[in-house]
């Protein structure tokens, strides 16, 4: 299933097995968490089987569930590209199975100058597209309240800023 997984997809065979062999295997207990917000940001996971909760904490501290992924889905990634610490939380929904790449192979991909490094890029991109767009939706579904409005005011402000750097 792993090596069907979109972060495969635009790979050749070949290619396909150069990044398996790269990456470790992983199993994870129902319940136990894989990686803290905050933790440093030194690997991509790909689920093999199971499914994977990430979750952010809210402005009292309570942790919520952003997203729920399964088979063949990735996380992890956005610390990995920007070589920051973790930006939420993942736990195991139940036991399970993923692969981890880890920084050192990553970087190793890059320096090799080598076109899978570029495809892997695209895909990740593709997946941070999709999340954005997602995000995209769930803002203006919020914007429609009337009790979201004013605070949502303050928060395009805060965005347009950071965006504008």
């Amino acid at each position: 299933m792993t090596k069907e997984a979109p972060i495969f997809r635009h790979l050749s065979p070949a290619e396909r097995e150069e990044l398996w062999t790269r990456t470790s295997s992983l199993k994870v207990a129902a319940g136990q968490k894989i990686f803290a917000d905050g933790d440093p940001g030194d690997a991509l996971y790909i689920v093999q089987r199971g499914r994977v909760s990430i979750r952010k904490k809210d402005g009292g501290g309570a942790e919520r569930e952003i997203a729920t992924l399964g088979d063949g889905e990735i996380f992890g990634e956005m610390s990995l590209l920007a070589e920051e610490p973790r930006s939420a939380s993942a736990y195991a929904v139940d036991a399970v199975e993923l692969r981890r790449l880890s920084r050192q192979e990553f970087t190793r991909l890059l320096d090799g100058d080598d076109l899978i490094c570029y495809k892997m890029y695209r895909t990740l991109a593709y997946t941070l597209h999709a999340r954005l767009t997602a995000v995209n939706a769930k803002v203006m579904e919020l914007v429609k309240r009337p009790e979201v409005r004013e605070e949502f005011a303050t928060f395009k402000e805060k965005l347009l800023s950071v965006w504008s750097v």
